[in-house]
């Protein structure tokens, strides 16, 4: 009796141990990281979130190459906006994007740079923009974080 149960002993630990090494199916060995495409280089991927900051934000507006590719939107007030903003950045308030993304009218696939004052609302509206189905989507550095050139034309 006591041969048969160190034998099943045996057994259940190497078939735990079998089962516990064996790789996961399709997918890439650095789980925690995702590649990025090229087009998408300057934006730092964070799981399906992408970060970028404020150096990048006023890289990409002077790439003539990027004209059109892109849309920023400030999420903050109607009056924080028009206290200052980054220069055509289109000012679309969090809970409008919220109640309905569709406000946005842009194409789910152009480039979505966010900001706010902090990063926290652009957080909140790049959540709602990916589950409406926006696939680039960015929280840039906020006007807090960033001495952006702020106009208010």
């Amino acid at each position: 009796m006591k041969k048969l149960l160190s034998l099943a002993l045996v057994l259940v630990l190497a078939f735990s141990l079998v089962a516990c090494s064996k790789p996961a199916e399709n997918k890439p060995a650095d789980q925690g990281t995702e590649s990025v495409p090229a087009d998408q280089a300057d934006s730092v991927q964070t799981g399906e979130k992408a970060t970028m900051t404020g150096d990048e934000v006023v890289a990409l507006q002077a790439d003539a190459e990027q004209e059109g590719k892109y849309v920023i939107v400030d999420v903050r007030s109607a009056e924080e906006y028009a206290a200052g903003h980054i220069k055509d950045a289109k000012n679309i308030p969090l809970d409008d994007i919220k109640n309905d993304a569709s406000v946005l009218d842009a194409d789910k696939d152009k480039k979505i740079v966010l900001y706010c004052n902090s990063g926290k609302k652009s957080g909140e509206a790049q959540d709602a923009l990916l589950a409406a189905g926006y696939t680039d989507v960015v929280n840039a550095d906020g006007v807090k974080n960033y001495e952006y050139d702020l106009v208010t034309e």
